[in-house]
């Protein structure tokens, strides 16, 4: 990936460049996302891996990332479009002076893409970035107000397809419930691993929360737990560069042994050998 040239202005930092500028290989690096991140695909394919899941890049696409996440880009086919950073800083901005209250977090961080259909969506979505890319380029005196009122509209379009698309689901009570939990686990898995205690938080059974769990994810709660800590523990292992013992800790398990164990009974593999395999340097334990 090239480097992005950041825009300072008065409101904060944020760049923008086509795809079609941002790779020079077609071989991309893991890579830590610094600032808020969207990228509009118009034409190809791709791939992108935001924290070890993976989605297929589509034309006419709205893909938004978060700091903090671990991507990595790889465009394959003729990938075209635009790639946008916008720092924290100038989102709290955007967000306070907008009449749009959520629309910053309605719109970043949405770990499922969003397809738009609509041809006359698509075409004004075009316009405003390519607006924003040639102003950019350019230097007038207007240019941070101009720029600050197409990042403010973009981002009220990216927030109603964001927005379209939840509610084609079935949002009842026992939804919330679940996304609840995903939620709590996220939050609490270092000290949490257990389902009756998610079912406390919740004020529920424990299984009543498995039987809804797997009702929308397909997995019951406890396997939901037993996941996520395994794909956090495949997260450390690949990109932060801790050992074992450091990333059992991180992960509440105080106990190395029973780490190991863990690790191998629900991932079907040794700790050790998942590093061989993903060409990580194995460190001896201590």
């Amino acid at each position: 990936m090239k480097p992005v040239i950041t825009q300072r202005t008065p409101i904060g930092n944020f760049a923008i460049t086509t795809v079609e500028e941002l790779f020079d290989t077609p071989r991309s690096i893991p890579e830590k996302c610094m600032a808020f991140e969207i990228l509009w695909i118009t034409s190809g394919e791709g791939t992108l891996s935001l924290d070890m899941h993976h989605h297929a890049l589509c034309p006419n696409t709205i893909y938004t990332l978060a700091p903090g996440q671990v991507k990595r880009i790889t465009p394959s086919r003729e990938l075209k479009g635009y790639y946008l950073q916008i720092d924290t800083d100038l989102m709290h901005i955007i967000h306070d002076q907008s009449d749009v209250a959520s629309m910053i977090w309605q719109a970043v961080g949405n770990k499922v893409p969003v397809a738009i259909a609509d041809e006359a969506i698509i075409g004004e979505l075009n316009h405003i970035l390519e607006t924003i890319h040639r102003a950019c380029q350019k230097t007038f005196s207007a240019r941070p107000e101009i720029l600050r009122s197409y990042l403010k509209i973009l981002l009220i379009y990216i927030s109603r397809e964001f927005t379209t698309a939840s509610r084609q689901g079935a949002y009842d009570r026992n939804l919330e419930i679940v996304k609840k939990f995903v939620t709590l686990v996220k939050e609490k898995i270092a000290d949490k691993k257990l389902v009756n205690e998610y079912a406390d938080d919740l004020c529920i059974t424990p299984g009543y929360l498995n039987m809804i769990v797997k009702r929308y994810t397909g997995l019951t709660a406890s396997q939901h737990i037993q996941q996520h800590i395994i794909s956090e523990a495949k997260r450390h292992a690949v990109y932060s560069g801790m050992r074992m013992k450091e990333i059992a800790i991180n992960l509440g398990f105080f106990d190395q042994a029973h780490f190991s164990k863990y690790f191998k009974t629900y991932s079907g593999i040794n700790f050790t050998d998942f590093r061989r395999t993903v060409g990580i340097a194995v460190h001896p334990e201590t």
